[in-house]
């Protein structure tokens, strides 16, 4: 963040009241775009907690990377995200390479409507998300 505002490879500062408009009007009202943060694991969706092998696989991940984030985009189906070590790690049907399918965070804001933007996942989470 730059005094107030977000600062893109375009160089120019946008605030973020502007910022949250403009992505509002992207995605527009019928925007079927879901972000949960996860960070218990009996509070969450059933579709979310059988993508772990157990309950205490899920709480070493939360304890060591912090919480996961439920995605579900309009057309593209559900996603869990979590970052570890400044990458965003994004599974589909299992939360590693063996179980699930993997994509990058470019993919994931493309299945959500909002790559064009260039607005990083981060400051979409950090808006749009609420809480288990």
């Amino acid at each position: 963040m730059l005094a107030g505002g977000y600062l893109f490879d375009m160089k120019i500062i946008i605030s973020e009241n502007k910022l949250i408009k403009m992505i509002d009007s992207v995605l527009g009202d019928d925007s079927l775009i879901y972000i949960h943060t996860i960070k218990d694991f009996y509070n969450s969706d059933i579709l979310m907690r059988i993508m772990f092998p157990s309950k205490e696989r899920f709480d070493e991940l939360v304890d060591e990377w912090g919480p996961f984030h439920w995605v579900r985009t309009k057309d593209n189906g559900k996603w869990l995200a979590q970052k570890r070590n400044g990458e965003w790690f994004i599974y589909r049907n299992g939360y590693n390479d063996q179980y699930g399918m993997r994509i990058d965070e470019r993919e994931l804001l493309t299945y959500m409507g909002v790559d064009s933007l260039g607005i990083p996942l981060d400051v979409i989470i950090d808006n749009y998300s609420y809480e288990y």
